[in-house]
Parts: structure tokens; C-alpha cells; sequence
């Protein structure tokens, strides 16, 4: 199973070799970020209609502004929390290590490379490089802002992969934080990790 996922991985990562050259800002990848955060916070509302009718018959003006501020102060707390939320959970799960751009060198040299290119110009701070000791090939990116970015590979992606192909897995990383979609996936699964990790700490416990 996972020599079938690596070759999945190696097929896609040839198709972004060049992802620092591409523009992919356009009208349907903000339309798309809008939708999401939209329907995740229309959820929400909709959690906050139905307890209301726990305490009352009706539904008022003032319940709905109460959940509409409630709302409103809750998302913008989880934003900026959220790296932090993943930070403690995958710590948790997986024991994440931190590399230095020299330690990822003797790993994987195109990957540093490509991550010094795409820092300098674009101007922003090197992410934070994750190590995941795991067998299963994984990569991803979290944070909310360009300058404090995590992204995260385990040692599975390293040994079914040569060293353009994880390059090429880092540039598509690194496209991610060009494009912004990163903070917009961190903030919803935020809450997902929040809910598993009581799963897991309710599992050990019994």
C-alpha cells in the first residue's frame, strides 16, 4: 500500500516541478476560500440556532446577535490559536521534530534549494521544517501567516521519493503559502484536531 502511495506522490510531484513560476492567485481559488470560511461559519450558526431553542420556544433578535458575537469572537480566537492547537496535538500524535535548513541538506539539498529561492524572493521568513518519524509518505502546511508557516514531511515521503521529487513536494508546500490557502485549511482543521485529541485522551484513559 505504501509503495502504491509513493508512486501517486512521485506521478504528482513531476506536475509542480515549476510551481514558484505560477501565479495561482486568481478569482476562483479567493471565491473558494471565501465559500469555505462562509459555509464553516454558517455551520456554526446553524449549531448555535438549534441549542437556542434549548432555552427558548422563539427565536429572538437578541439570540441571534448573542451567537452572531459569540461567533465573531470564537473564529477570531481559533485563528490565530490554531497553529498553536495543531502545534500541542501533532506533537501529541506523531512527536514532531524540528530540522534546521542544514539538517534538511543532508536529506535532501534541491528541497533547501528550492526553499531559499522561494524565500528570497518572495521576502518572507524560512517555515519551520517539520520531521515526522513515520512510514506512511506525508507532507503538509500549517500557520496563519506567511512569516511563521510549519510545514511538516515524515520519513515515509523521504524513502519512496529521490531528491527532485521531494524538491517538488516542498515547491508545492511552499505554493501554498504563496497562495494563502494554507491559513484557511489550518483554521478549519483546527477544531477537527481539537476534538480528536479527546477522542485519543478518552481512549487511553479507558
Amino acid at each position: 500500500m505504501t509503495h502504491y502511495f509513493c508512486l501517486i506522490i512521485s506521478h504528482y510531484s513531476k506536475a509542480i516541478t515549476k510551481p514558484l513560476n505560477r501565479d495561482i492567485n486568481g478569482y476562483g481559488l479567493i471565491a473558494a476560500i471565501l465559500l469555505t470560511i462562509a459555509l464553516f461559519i454558517g455551520l456554526q450558526f446553524l449549531i448555535g440556532y438549534g441549542i437556542s431553542f434549548i432555552f427558548t420556544p422563539v427565536f429572538t433578535q437578541a439570540w441571534f446577535n448573542a451567537i452572531a458575537v459569540t461567533i465573531f469572537i470564537l473564529n477570531v480566537l481559533l485563528f490565530f490559536m490554531s497553529p498553536w492547537i495543531i502545534d500541542i496535538t501533532q506533537k501529541q500524535y506523531h512527536r514532531i521534530q524540528w530540522l534546521t535548513l542544514a539538517d534538511l541538506d543532508v536529506k535532501s539539498p534541491g528541497s533547501v534549494e528550492v526553499i531559499e529561492n522561494f524565500c528570497e524572493k518572495y521576502n518572507i521568513f524560512v517555515p519551520r521544517l517539520g520531521w515526522i518519524e513515520d512510514d506512511a509518505p506525508v507532507a503538509f502546511t500549517y500557520g496563519v501567516i506567511s512569516n511563521s508557516v510549519r510545514i511538516v514531511v515524515s520519513r515515509g515521503l523521504f524513502e519512496c521519493l529521490d531528491d527532485d521529487e521531494i524538491a517538488a513536494i516542498y515547491a508545492y508546500q511552499l505554493g501554498r503559502v504563496r497562495n494563502k490557502s494554507f491559513a484557511v485549511l489550518t483554521y478549519i482543521s483546527a477544531p477537527v484536531q481539537i476534538f480528536y485529541y479527546i477522542y485519543v485522551l478518552l481512549n487511553r484513559q479507558s
